[in-house]
């Protein structure tokens, strides 16, 4: 339980809303000033291409709300989501070409299902096993489309939930440490197959 009182779910979990199994909960209730993430990433099989995606639920990285937060402790976080988007073309010796998204959008952009989170134009479900994350996104600072689809299937699904800070605060679900990752982008036009994995904080 976020404030005082007596807990009202499972240790996992609280008792408002439904879960998918073997899935991430999308309708989790945020506390005030509170965050949650899910957050993928992946390295072709080539080693050509990474991938990294972030969808926030109160953006740990936006200045507004940190701004917000100082003045506040009664901020909704579904005031400042994104769908953070990193794409990586890797070249020998290092150098790499990398696609960036991260437009910060407001709660009346945003929609939460159990198995279903749309941030914007983005969303990502769960569907068949698989994390699903349709991208359209625009990157920073030359505003080019970002545009493609990203699978995530887990070798094996994990529910174990995790606190790292001490007080319960800060937890961590270790979802899919492994997983094969598909992704086809139409823009930039980049396809690949690798390993990845998947958590949400």
């Amino acid at each position: 339980t976020p404030w005082g009182g007596s807990a009202h779910g499972g240790d996992l979990w609280p008792a408002s809303g439904k879960r998918a199994a073997g899935g991430p909960r999308f309708n989790v209730e945020l506390s005030p000033n509170g965050y949650e993430w899910f957050y993928l990433d992946a390295l072709s099989d080539d080693r050509k291409y990474a991938i990294v995606v972030i969808a926030m639920l109160g953006n740990v990285f936006s200045p507004a709300y940190a701004q917000a937060r100082a003045r506040s402790k009664l901020v909704d976080p579904l005031a400042f989501c994104t769908m953070n988007v990193a794409l990586y073309e890797l070249e020998p010796g290092g150098k790499k070409r990398t696609h960036w998204a991260l437009t910060e959008r407001d709660r009346n952009q945003v929609k939460r299902a159990a198995t279903r989170l749309d941030i914007g134009p983005s969303h990502m479900s769960w569907e068949d096993g698989a994390l699903v994350v349709h991208i359209a996104e625009l990157t920073a600072p030359f505003r080019s489309p970002l545009r493609g689809t990203v699978r995530v299937t887990p070798s094996a699904w994990s529910d174990e939930s995790v606190s790292i800070d001490g007080s319960g605060e800060h937890v961590w679900r270790p979802h899919a440490p492994k997983a094969r990752v598909s992704a086809h982008f139409s823009s930039p036009g980049i396809s690949f197959e690798g390993e990845g994995y998947l958590d949400s904080n």
